[in-house]
């Protein structure tokens, strides 16, 4: 009998405790736009990770080709992996982890339960060499009817301000969605002068550890730094949706698109009273110059 009691008010702590932190994860997300969840996955799934990720990347640079599948930088005399998209379709560790019972666990809080895929990518920025990505809000490049998208981006090397981490503007989701301007090199990002426009903006460095993941919502205003240290800085990012939220333009042809990772499929969309421009240009990185 003691013993079941003992057990029982473990279960209550531990079922308190989650729950804390479930509402202070939603409410952090809800007033900032953005959240790190530090420790996701266990050691051993770090190092599966981790070691799927080499053998992923060391027979794509065998190839040594740019395709559908990888592009590449060339550092010195070597060509190195530098984008991968779809991954979840080159290794069963990278699909696992779009259904991990934590990230669903923690982001059925943030944009309802019923939840889709959109795509999946991984960012690699390596030791001195990862270039800069520019200010940028997520949603220009695929419109929905609604706002409840969300990007997590798992660490795969822990992420800091020396190797290129992302950088947010906390609130920056409240702002609206701003009309991106196209570079020469094709990528939709927001001018430097409608960011320093916002008298109030900080930027925060999102440092996550290795195992753990950061999420940030499609409006939240964004960018990552260049690697300036000798370590690498690899990512697998998925970006999710509510299942109520409906494509508008963008590209759609992502492996696993729309792919159900909880919940039920509705056969409903919900729309946003708002009005914004639909962009009809490409919005796939690989046709960029710098991508």
């Amino acid at each position: 009998m003691l013993i079941k009691l003992i057990i029982q008010n473990l279960l209550i702590f531990f079922f308190n405790i989650y729950f804390m932190l479930i509402s202070d994860i939603q409410k952090f997300y809800a007033i900032n736009g953005y959240v790190i969840i530090p420790k996701v996955f266990d050691s051993k799934e770090l190092l599966n990770l981790q070691h799927t990720m080499d053998t992923v990347t060391q027979k794509a640079e065998l190839s040594n080709t740019s395709n559908k599948s990888f592009t590449f930088e060339q550092i010195k005399s070597k060509k190195i992996v530098k984008r991968i998209y779809d991954p979840i379709s080159l290794h069963k560790t990278f699909f696992d982890t779009v259904k991990h019972v934590n990230i669903i666990n923690i982001i059925s809080n943030l944009i309802g339960k019923n939840i889709e895929l959109h795509h999946s990518k991984a960012h690699l920025k390596h030791a001195y060499h990862g270039s800069e990505i520019h200010w940028h809000q997520d949603f220009p490049f695929l419109p929905h009817t609604n706002f409840d998208l969300l990007t997590v981006m798992i660490a795969i090397d822990e992420t800091t301000e020396r190797n290129g981490c992302l950088q947010v503007i906390p609130g920056s989701h409240k702002w609206s969605l701003i009309n991106h301007k196209v570079d020469n090199t094709g990528f939709r990002k927001i001018s430097q002068e409608t960011l320093l426009a916002k008298n109030n903006a900080k930027i925060v460095n999102v440092k996550v550890p290795a195992g753990g993941i950061s999420i940030h919502h499609c409006l939240t205003y964004h960018s990552s730094l260049p690697n300036k240290s000798d370590k690498s800085r690899r990512s697998l990012i998925h970006l999710y949706r509510a299942g109520d939220a409906l494509q508008l333009a963008g590209r759609t042809n992502h492996n696993y698109y729309g792919m159900l990772v909880n919940g039920q499929k509705l056969n409903k969309v919900r729309l946003v009273d708002t009005e914004f421009e639909l962009n009809r240009e490409s919005t796939d990185s690989r046709d960029y110059k710098n991508n």
